[in-house]
């Protein structure tokens, strides 16, 4: 009786200890996608610490007898690097900075494996679409707020811009929202990544227009228009031309969509991200960069600091090839822009990576960047090489992005080998 029971015992077990791992994976993902206000502190997200930090005991505990393989042994390598790195420049090293570092390297290698293993492409794609959604309930949340007339600024807050509650702000006079995020191109970035992977592991290749995917396509499109960043409109546009490809159809369409924004620009009616875009356009000198900044002083905040980096290094230094230390970009001093914006310098991936850990471990991370990427002519190639100016190692966006390519790929590679198997006995 004993033994005809223990089998049983034994997949409930296994039942029960599958769902918790992916509950506790899930928790991760939302944990990783959002930042709540009240749980960040000094631009910190202690609930995505404390929960990531949870998270690893119970997963490790759980699964003790049967761990997921950690198959990113360069990102090991890069952790190492890290260190390294910053042992040699200890003086001008932050530890802080590295200890958060090694907290999102640490997470991916070890929540990553542990979704790919727990979940299948149906529960990833629900989980991509549950986000998403939350993520425009969050916008309409804040738009209820401001047009309310609920709108309160938060204190002690210098500057052009003025932040409220419900991911709102108001910026030279101008209101712009980003729902669960920490500022409007974040927030663009994110749903975006979070669009691009619900449609392409869409099994039965759906039509953008049609269904589900139409309503998540005007959400998307919704979010993108009142999040007011040129970055998401530049990427949704190349999503758009990725889904339809260049047909005459869909050249007929692109003109008359020209045309449309032309027809807007002319009529003389303001939208932020468009109006940005045709501006820089129309008035840019690409034999004088520094002339933007009378254009759109944000785009070229930055840009200068590259430029700045590229005029001061020498490849006779030995800090060129091996950083200046963990962090040490924060007293990066940017004659340009220093005058505008005192104190610490924040600046994305380029420059400020470059300058901490040298063109030797940028050069590492972005071969491991590189290795999550489906081609060089792609959507995700696109949103990564403009996040790279945004954001910086330490922050969730970056994760956020490459937690999502690399599960992509995990599940993309599933369907590739499916699909050999498949052709292979069908030929048989």
């Amino acid at each position: 009786m004993i033994k005809s029971i223990n089998p049983y015992i034994l997949n409930s077990l296994k039942l029960s200890r599958l769902t918790i791992t992916r509950g506790i994976t899930l928790g991760y993902f939302f944990v990783l996608c959002t930042a709540f206000r009240p749980f960040t502190i000094e631009g910190k997200n202690i609930l995505l610490f404390a929960y990531a930090a949870l998270g690893v005991g119970f997963l490790l505990l759980l699964n003790y007898r049967s761990m997921p393989k950690i198959r990113e042994w360069l990102l090991s390598l890069i952790l190492f690097y890290l260190i390294g790195a910053a042992l040699l420049n200890l003086k001008s090293s932050q530890p802080l900075s590295l200890v958060y570092s090694a907290f999102f390297i640490v997470s991916f290698l070890i929540y990553v494996p542990f979704m790919q293993q727990s979940l299948q492409v149906d529960g990833y794609r629900r989980l991509l679409k549950t986000v998403f959604i939350i993520y425009f309930v969050g916008l309409i949340v804040g738009q209820v707020y401001v047009y309310g007339n609920f709108f309160t600024a938060f204190p002690n807050q210098t500057g052009n811009l003025t932040h409220g509650a419900w991911g709102t702000l108001i910026e030279s006079g101008i209101y712009r929202y980003y729902s669960l995020s920490s500022e409007p191109s974040y927030a663009a970035f994110i749903v975006i990544t979070l669009y691009y992977s619900y449609i392409k592991l869409d099994t039965q290749k759906g039509s953008l227009f049609k269904g589900e995917n139409l309503y998540l396509f005007i959400m998307l499109v919704y979010m993108i228009l009142f999040f007011q960043s040129a970055y998401g409109i530049i990427l949704l546009a190349l999503i758009l031309m990725g889904y339809i490809g260049f047909t005459k159809t869909s050249v007929l369409i692109y003109f008359l969509s020209l045309c449309v924004g032309l027809i807007v620009v002319m009529a003389g009616i303001e939208f932020g991200p468009v109006t940005r875009i045709i501006k820089i356009i129309e008035n840019i000198d690409l034999t004088n960069l520094h002339g933007l900044s009378s254009i759109d002083f944000s785009v070229y905040f930055r840009i200068a600091p590259l430029i700045h980096y590229i005029r001061e290094s020498s490849i006779m230094d030995i800090s060129f090839y091996i950083g200046h230390g963990a962090a040490a970009s924060r007293k990066f001093v940017v004659p340009e822009t220093y005058l505008a914006y005192q104190g610490d310098f924040l600046g994305g991936f380029i420059p400020s990576f470059f300058y901490d850990y040298g063109i030797i471990g940028a050069g590492l991370l972005l071969l491991f960047v590189w290795r999550l990427l489906p081609g060089v002519f792609s959507i995700p190639t696109a949103i990564v090489a403009l996040v790279l100016f945004n954001a910086n190692i330490n922050t969730q966006l970056f994760w956020i992005i490459l937690t999502c390519l690399a599960i992509n790929k995990h599940f993309l590679l599933g369907y590739k080998r499916r699909e050999k198997v498949f052709a292979e006995h069908k030929s048989v």
